[in-house]
């Protein structure tokens, strides 16, 4: 590693500020106190610290690597479930693959999607769409639901999950 080399001069005072004339082993440069205690900082990092190679791991980004997920529902949320990916996803293919139904009485819960990246948030509607309004209809509480996403949904390369996640929620 390459070692800073900085031979100064007496300090000099113009208009209030304290310059030094450094030699960095070609010619002379004007820098502030304040730039030669900085260039002393980095040269003390430069010396005291070492890049670690990651040539070893495996940090290629690979579109045959298959797409996994997580379902959760946090705690007391009756409006949303979440599914993280490890990929970025076909939006309209993943949200066709999804199913929610209430555990005990096998209806069908709606949701709407919405995607952050590799986020996905189903924000629940329990009346599939019948009622045009503002309120939500959140999931029922101590009621336990099924969350079903299917093994054959696509990431945006074209490869798929290779077997269903499901989690079962009680919010």
């Amino acid at each position: 590693m390459n070692k800073l080399a900085y031979d100064f001069v007496q300090p000099k005072n113009v208009k209030g500020k304290i310059f030094l004339t450094c030699f960095p082993g070609r010619k002379g440069t004007e820098i502030t106190f304040k730039e030669s205690i900085f260039l002393e900082d980095l040269n003390n990092f430069n010396n005291n610290f070492s890049t670690l190679s990651i040539s070893g791991l495996n940090t290629e980004y690979s579109k045959n690597l298959s797409p996994t997920s997580v379902i959760s529902n946090f705690s007391g949320d009756n409006y949303s479930i979440q599914i993280k990916f490890n990929k970025v996803m076909d939006y309209e293919d993943t949200e066709s693959k999804i199913k929610i139904v209430d555990n005990s009485s096998n209806n069908s819960i709606g949701f709407m999607p919405l995607w952050n990246q590799t986020t996905l948030h189903l924000v629940i509607d329990t009346d599939n769409g019948t009622v045009f309004d503002d309120n939500a209809s959140p999931l029922t509480s101590g009621t336990t639901y099924k969350v079903t996403l299917s093994g054959s949904a696509k990431d945006s390369d074209g490869n798929t999950l290779g077997s269903d996640v499901v989690k079962y929620i009680t919010p």
